[in-house]
């Protein structure tokens, strides 16, 4: 078969179908590409709804951590206090060793002040006892007293105690008996 048309006419021909080719495939791609774009629209959506609600309870987990914490750490002071509490229980009770020498204050001997020092098994080792006897013989009697007492080991009184006749201000040391 015999081609009848010019070579330029066919270069012309040759140029249509290439560009009419390239537009078709252009158009194609657009179309494609807006398939896809379309298609990944809501999986982007959910990824960005997916990523704040990770965000947040990541966040709030956090706070939850430090909330922990600090609840931890209240844990551990209660938890301090009862153990002290508990080990006070086990301490020696101290109302005895007041009311003995409570006891033998009357009128002429005045006690102002009791104070207990413990061991550190919690049992009371000795009292100090302030106060203001009317005569040095009041004081003298005071001491004997408490000395006779069963629960004190020993009375020291000092000698400056001793030192006025009259309106006498003492500071007594009392060591308690161990029970056994």
């Amino acid at each position: 078969m015999i081609n009848l048309i010019p070579p330029q006419a066919k270069r012309f021909v040759l140029y249509e179908y290439v560009a009419r080719t390239a537009v078709i495939a252009g158009v194609a791609t657009i179309f494609l590409l807006m398939i896809a774009a379309s298609l990944a629209v809501p999986q982007l959506v959910l990824l960005r709804a997916q990523h704040a609600a990770i965000t947040e309870q990541y966040n709030s987990s956090q706070s939850e951590g430090e909330e922990v914490a600090a609840l931890t750490a209240e844990v551990e002071a209660a938890n301090q206090l009862i153990a002290h509490v508990q080990s006070a229980s086990t301490y020696q009770p101290l109302v005895p060793f007041v009311n003995a020498i409570l006891m033998y204050e009357s009128a002429a001997v005045s006690i102002t002040r009791v104070s207990v020092v413990r061991d550190d098994e919690g049992s009371v080792s000795a009292v100090q006892v302030v106060g203001r006897a009317a005569t040095r013989e009041d004081l003298a009697t005071f001491k004997e007293a408490l000395e006779a007492d069963s629960l004190v080991d020993s009375v020291d009184l000092p000698i400056a105690n001793l030192a006025k006749d009259r309106d006498v201000p003492f500071n007594i040391a009392v060591s308690i008996a161990v029970p056994e």
